[in-house]
């Protein structure tokens, strides 16, 4: 089963254009009555994302950056403001962590010079199917998580697996395996920590939460230890992940937005030009700054927090 794509009007569309460029400062509330007000599918994408079985949307007919942009030197107002125009939409605040892409909200995804291999976003090998930061509590991982295309010439595919179709053929013994708490984790190469490494202990990798099955799953880099039935269950997920997983080459003028609890997902080699956008959507929370970030070491010290999950 593809995923579901929706595609906006040529009048929706131009009117996002418009509002990229206007400069227009709106908060998330004024952003969100007007997406409201001109027929944005908001209602449409939340229930896919959070209600559903499948919760990854692709949406089409957005408006595209002008050609001959570079990533790294020139902004991309457009695709910024679609990433927030989808975020928002779903009553989620776009925000970043000040330890990750130096604090910036919206992520520039294309290959850099010097880190061609890495297991990263820079890279240019294939990139592991992952959630996105698992080392964190739940509480302060990206609820959503949006791309959106400005160019691929290398017609690199995105790949999405909703964590559905993962467990409907999980056999029971790696079921009650990836439940138990037998996982080590580190933080993401991505991460600038000052030197220091991130390692969460007894972690585990599969929860049932409001009838839905959620994952924390980390690159095979960051998995650092298990049990021998942790590792079991841990091969027998990579020996079947990417044939059940969508493929999409994001063109520009779309994005995917997903359930990053819900759905793991990678890329794969980069050959040729390739620059996306990125943002994490969370629900508004005390944690969050004025300016949109969650500080991963004030986080880690929060002990209300959940950090079993």
């Amino acid at each position: 089963m593809a995923l579901d794509t929706i595609s906006i009007s040529t009048a929706l569309r131009n009117y996002l254009a418009e509002k990229a460029l206007s400069g227009q400062a709106l908060t998330s509330g004024q952003l969100r009555a007007s997406l409201v007000e001109q027929g944005f599918p908001g209602a449409e994408l939340r229930e896919a994302l959070f209600n559903s079985t499948q919760p990854a949307v692709v949406v089409d007919n957005l408006p595209a950056e002008s050609f001959g942009r570079q990533p790294g030197k020139d902004a991309a107002p457009v695709a910024d403001f679609t990433l927030r125009t989808l975020i928002t939409s779903v009553g989620l605040e776009v925000f970043g962590y000040p330890q990750e892409k130096s604090g910036a909200l919206f992520h520039d995804v294309y290959p850099i010079e010097g880190a061609e291999t890495t297991n990263t976003n820079a890279g240019r090998v294939p990139f592991a199917l992952h959630t996105e930061n698992p080392v964190l509590p739940r509480a302060v991982r990206p609820e959503v998580l949006a791309l959106c295309g400005i160019n691929n010439e290398s017609g690199t595919e995105t790949m999405i697996l909703p964590i559905s179709r993962l467990t409907a053929r999980m056999p029971a013994d790696v079921r009650a395996a990836l439940e138990s708490p037998i996982f080590t984790f580190r933080q993401n190469e991505s991460f600038e920590m000052n030197g220091y490494a991130i390692q969460r202990k007894n972690m585990v990798i599969l929860r049932q939460r409001d009838g839905f099955d959620e994952f924390r799953w980390a690159a095979a880099v960051n998995h650092l230890q298990s049990t021998p039935d942790g590792d079991a269950a841990l091969n027998w997920v990579k020996s079947i992940y990417e044939d059940l997983c969508e493929r999409v080459v994001l063109q520009p003028g779309q994005a995917v937005i997903f359930n990053n609890h819900r759905c793991i997902h990678g890329r794969g080699s980069v050959q040729g030009r390739r620059w996306l956008k990125r943002a994490y959507g969370i629900s508004p929370s005390p944690l969050l700054s004025t300016s949109g970030l969650i500080d991963i070491w004030d986080a880690l010290a929060q002990p209300a927090l959940d950090h079993t999950f």
